[in-house]
């Protein structure tokens, strides 16, 4: 391995962990539902509004204040990755003291533990991708002149509602209006 005699070196793992745009943590459930992070280390701003004491004794009732609407989603996903062992991957809005909530990116592997679930990953700030995405998300279904919904959109809506109207049986009509202008 090559190394740039110029470039510094790391004294620590800690000072790098310090330097990371992301979080990188340890995160425990027991079988009985308790949950805790025994590790939480990283740099960006997330870290400095959070009670990362509350976190390390008992993080369920803050993983639900802090994840607000997104919570019945994040333990879903939880869930089933203890269940199945699979990779927790989720994200979710994270209110900010001042400003507009943040997107973090959730990605951890599970491991068995004493009498639970132990997972090992990171989080990472996605705001700018998830706006980016918006961004998109909004050309693809808008008309550039109008701002007016395209035919994309009315057809992805009608796919969905006749989705509806087959899961629960009720009859669906779509009603269509030609306007016709003559000069």
């Amino acid at each position: 391995m090559l190394v740039n005699d110029t470039a510094p070196v790391p004294q620590s793992t800690d000072s790098l962990i310090a330097q990371i745009p992301g979080v990188i943590f340890q995160f425990y459930r027991s079988h009985c539902g308790r949950m805790h992070f025994p590790y939480l280390e990283g740099g960006g701003e997330a870290l400095a509004h959070i009670d990362r004491q509350q976190l390390a004794h008992d993080a369920g009732q803050l993983i639900e204040h802090l994840t607000g609407h997104d919570h019945p989603k994040i333990m879903s996903s939880i869930e089933r990755s203890a269940r199945w062992m699979l990779p927790l991957t989720t994200r979710f809005r994270l209110p900010f003291p001042k400003g507009k909530p943040h997107w973090i990116a959730v990605s951890a592997n599970p491991s068995p533990a004493s009498n639970g679930v132990r997972w090992s990953g990171i989080m990472m700030d996605i705001t700018d991708q998830v706006a980016e995405e918006q961004r998109l998300r909004k050309l693809c279904d808008t008309d550039p002149l109008t701002g007016l919904p395209n035919r994309r959109k009315l057809m992805v809506h009608l796919t969905h509602l006749a989705s509806l109207s087959t899961r629960h049986g009720t009859p669906e009509v779509v009603i269509v209006s030609r306007t016709h202008r003559r000069r």
